[in-house]
């Protein structure tokens, strides 16, 4: 898989090379990015400023509970949490999930020291689609 770098705002990302900015928005106070490909969105990063020491447990619980409602064509039906997507370090202590509905995503969650935001990421695929985790792990590792 060739791969391209994506940054907007402070966030970098590695990701397939097809993958190509389909929403874009941001503001001093919070920010969104989503890479598509041909077929779907596949990856969306969320983040706003945060008081020091959010817990990134309560960002992931928020999105969760809103999938479980359902929005956008996506319901979730099966949601795990503590899954090993992304290694922890000392700076940042992450939170990752699964969800699975009508379509699929595994992301992580974190509060940055540096720069004061909540930040949410997933990589989205089909419902059937085989490698999306394997696939999640790399990209995620690379934010």
């Amino acid at each position: 898989m060739r791969k391209q770098l994506v940054a907007w705002q402070g966030i970098s990302v590695e990701v397939p090379e097809e993958w190509t900015p389909g929403a874009i928005g941001a503001d001093e106070r919070s920010g969104y990015l989503r890479l598509d490909d041909r077929e779907m969105p596949r990856l969306e990063i969320k983040w706003e400023h945060a008081p020091k020491g959010s817990d990134p447990d309560s960002v992931v619980k928020r999105f969760l509970d809103m999938l479980k409602r359902g929005r956008k064509g996506q319901r979730a039906e099966e949601v795990r949490r503590g899954l090993p997507l992304v290694p922890e370090t000392e700076e940042r202590k992450t939170v990752c999930f699964s969800w699975r509905g009508n379509f699929k995503g595994y992301g992580t969650a974190w509060f940055c020291k540096k720069c004061k935001r909540a930040v949410m990421a997933q990589v989205l695929g089909r419902a059937d689609e085989r490698g999306l985790e394997e696939l999640a792990r790399e990209v995620l590792s690379s934010l």
